[in-house]
C-alpha cells in the first residue's frame, strides 16, 4: 500500500538510486521492492512481449495515421501547418504540439512511429534550448546510427513500431530502468521474452499474422495461451500499470519538484523561461498536461543537484 504518507520515502529512494535522469521505472522500483521484502530474490517480467507482438496502442494509430496524412501531403505544407494551428484549439491543450507536428509531417511511416514515442515532440526541445543542428543531430533528435537500426525492407506499419518500440524504447529505456530499480532492491529480474529464442522466432512472423486489427493486442500471445489461461484472462484488454504521479507532483512532493525544477531552469544550456513555462503550465492546468513532460524536468533537476551535491562534498 502506498499512500500520502509513504510516497515521498519510495520517491526519495527511486530518485537516489537512478544512475542517469529517467521518467521510467517508478513503477518497477515499487513492485521490485515490494517482491523483495516478500522474500523473493529472482523474479520475471514481461517485458518486451507488448514491442515484439504489438501491445501497444501505437500500432493502431500508426496503422490509420499514416494513409490519413499520405493523403494530406499534397496540401502544402504552410497550409497544413496553417490549418492545425487553428484546429488545434479543439483538442486538449497536452495534445497540441503533438497534433502540429503530424500536420507537418508527409506521412512517412517510420517519421510517424517515431513522433509518436517521443514525450516531447522536437519543436518543443527546441523551445527548451535544445537544437538538434548544435547537437549534431537529425531533425528528430536521432542520430544516424539510430536511424540505419530502423531501417527496414518493406513499409509495413506493424514492422516499423516494433522497430521502433524496441530499438528506441525497450533497448534505451524500459531495459536499462529494469535493471536499475530491480537491482536497487537486490532483485534479479528475467525477462523471458526477449530471450534469443523468442526474439528470432518473432522476427520471422509475418506482419500480418501479428496484427490484432480492432481486436485486443499480442494476438498470438494470447492464441498461443487460450488453452492454458482461463478465457477472461486471454480476452481482458491491456491495462497498464499507472500511478496517481500526477496527484503526487501536484500535493505531497510539490515542494521537492518546485527545487529540483529550480535546478534545471539554471542549467546553462536551457532555456530558462520555457523550463518555468512548461512546468507552470502543468502547475496552473492539473489535467491538462501530461506528466511525463514536467518530469522530465523534475528528474534532470534532481539528477543535476545530486552530482552537484556530491562534487562539492568531494572538495
Amino acid at each position: 500500500m502506498i499512500d500520502a504518507a509513504s510516497i515521498r520515502g519510495w520517491w526519495d529512494a527511486w530518485l537516489a538510486a537512478a544512475d542517469r535522469p529517467s521518467v521510467d521505472g517508478l513503477n518497477s522500483f515499487i513492485v521490485s521492492g515490494a517482491v523483495k521484502r516478500a522474500g523473493a530474490t529472482v523474479a520475471f517480467s514481461g517485458l518486451g512481449a507488448d514491442e515484439l507482438f504489438g501491445g501497444y496502442a501505437n500500432f493502431r494509430r500508426v496503422g490509420y495515421l499514416v494513409p490519413t496524412l499520405r493523403m494530406l501531403s499534397w496540401v502544402p505544407r504552410r497550409a497544413r501547418v496553417a490549418a492545425a494551428s487553428t484546429l488545434s484549439l479543439l483538442v486538449a491543450a497536452r495534445y497540441r504540439s503533438r497534433f502540429a507536428s503530424l500536420a507537418a509531417s508527409n506521412g512517412g511511416l517510420r517519421d510517424i512511429s517515431i513522433e509518436l514515442k517521443q514525450f516531447l515532440p522536437p519543436s518543443e526541445v527546441a523551445l527548451l534550448g535544445l537544437r538538434y543542428e548544435d547537437l549534431g543531430l537529425n531533425s528528430d533528435y536521432l542520430t544516424d546510427e539510430a536511424h540505419a537500426a530502423l531501417a527496414i525492407e518493406n513499409d509495413d506499419p506493424f514492422t516499423t513500431v516494433s522497430r521502433v518500440e524496441t530499438h528506441l524504447y525497450m533497448g534505451n529505456t524500459l531495459l536499462r530502468d529494469a535493471d536499475v530499480n530491480s537491482m536497487a532492491h537486490s532483485l534479479e529480474l528475467r525477462v523471458p521474452f526477449i530471450a534469443r529464442p523468442i526474439l528470432e522466432l518473432a522476427g520471422r512472423i509475418p506482419a500480418n499474422l501479428q496484427s490484432a486489427g480492432k481486436g485486443p493486442g499480442k494476438r498470438l500471445v494470447r492464441q498461443a495461451l487460450k488453452d492454458v489461461l482461463p478465457a477472461h484472462i486471454v480476452q481482458r484488454p491491456k491495462t497498464g500499470f499507472s500511478l496517481p504521479v500526477n496527484d503526487w507532483l501536484h500535493m505531497q512532493l510539490r515542494d521537492s519538484c518546485e527545487a529540483a525544477v529550480a535546478v534545471t531552469a539554471g542549467i546553462p544550456f536551457l532555456n530558462r523561461r520555457e523550463v518555468r513555462s512548461l512546468w507552470d503550465g502543468f502547475v496552473a492546468g492539473h489535467d491538462h498536461t501530461y506528466w511525463m513532460k514536467p518530469l522530465l524536468l523534475v528528474t534532470l533537476g534532481d539528477y543535476v543537484g545530486r552530482i552537484k551535491g556530491s562534487t562539492s562534498r568531494g572538495m
